[in-house]
């Protein structure tokens, strides 16, 4: 949890990443850096407490681009910008001068609210464990309902059921395989976004990378990103030597 949180609460800040990417990133995260990896996803705690803790810190972090820049953070803050452009406040730097009270407030309300949030599931955890007991058959079909309903209402054209079934087959395939899912997920909710901003970012250098390469916070940025690439491989790597010497 103590991981978790604070990956869950720096992707929280980024605009537009949202609890998804935080849970995803900090349960591979975990995984990563666990002993037993092969444990995750049969039942592991750390594999539910730290994507949890970090979709948690990322709405609060959320709120930080929101109160800030008056740019939201998630679709929950998206929402929020716009009942408080409605009641006549304008989030942005000077926000905390102007309307102190709407500050302290929010805060205050996400105070409260995890406190409460604590105490329902320490009392409800037996009613919330009982969806354990559903059956497969009761279960499965209603989540195959769902994902329908939701991918029907995205556009409300009938492709859509084609393309969840294809993606419902490549999804079995990479399990039977053995191919990690988070990063296809995660690829499809950044992918677009980041594409475009890349976009912009060699028209905005002429055709030139250097433009990636021409502050230290973008070299820290590819630093890390080489760094994520490569410690994986690493890691993997150390395992099997590991086993093998067992």
């Amino acid at each position: 949890m103590f991981r978790a949180f604070p990956i869950g609460f720096l992707i929280g800040i980024l605009p537009g990443a949202g609890g998804s990417i935080a849970s995803l990133m900090s349960y591979t995260t975990e995984k990563q850096l666990s002993k037993n990896p092969e444990k995750f996803g049969k039942g592991a705690i750390e594999g539910l407490a730290a994507p949890e803790t970090a979709n948690n810190a990322a709405a609060v972090g959320a709120f930080v681009p929101l109160l800030t820049m008056g740019i939201p953070g998630s679709g929950t803050t998206a929402v929020m910008l716009g009942a408080l452009i409605m009641l006549g406040v304008k989030p942005g730097p000077l926000l905390f001068e102007s309307d102190p009270n709407i500050v302290w407030s929010l805060i205050n309300a996400l105070f409260f609210g995890n406190i409460f949030l604590f105490l329902i599931n320490i009392f409800m955890v037996g009613v919330f464990v009982k969806v354990l007991d559903i059956p497969a058959r009761v279960l499965y079909p209603i989540i195959l309902i769902l994902a329908f309903i939701g991918a029907y209402t995205m556009n409300y054209v009938i492709i859509d059921f084609y393309i969840l079934l294809i993606f419902g087959i490549v999804g079995l395939i990479m399990k039977v395989l053995d191919f990690p899912i988070a990063p296809l997920i995660l690829a499809v909710i950044v992918g677009s976004e980041m594409e475009q901003n890349f976009r912009k970012s060699i028209v905005a250098s002429k055709g030139s990378i250097d433009i990636f390469f021409s502050s230290p916070i973008a070299i820290t940025l590819v630093v890390l990103i080489v760094l994520s690439l490569v410690y994986p491989i690493y890691m993997s790597y150390r395992q099997k030597k590991r086993l093998q010497s067992q």
